[in-house]
C-alpha cells in the first residue's frame, strides 16, 4: 500500500518528481559514502545535503540539455532558408 501511495505522489508530481528523485539519490549516496568513511553524524549530514544539491543539479542539467537541443533543432528546421 505504501508503494502505491509513493507511486501516485510521484506520478502526479510530474517533473518535480524527477528532481525529488535526484535529490534523494544524491543524499542517500553521499550519506552512505560519509558513513563508510567514518564521519560524525553532523558532518555526514552536511555531506548528504551537498550530495542532494549535486543530485538536483545533475538531474536539472540532464533534463535541460536535451530539451535545449530539441528546441534548437526545431527552430533551425523552421527558420532555414530554401537551397538556391
Amino acid at each position: 500500500m505504501l508503494l502505491l501511495l509513493v507511486g501516485l505522489v510521484l506520478f502526479f508530481a510530474g517533473i518535480r518528481s524527477l528532481r525529488l528523485t535526484g535529490s534523494c539519490a544524491g543524499l542517500t549516496l553521499a550519506w552512505a559514502l560519509a558513513d563508510v568513511l567514518g564521519t560524525s553524524i553532523s558532518f555526514g549530514l552536511v555531506i548528504a545535503v551537498g550530495g542532494a544539491i549535486a543530485g538536483l543539479v545533475l538531474i536539472s542539467l540532464n533534463l535541460a540539455t536535451p530539451l535545449l537541443i530539441f528546441r534548437g533543432t526545431l527552430e533551425n528546421s523552421v527558420n532555414c532558408e530554401p537551397p538556391r
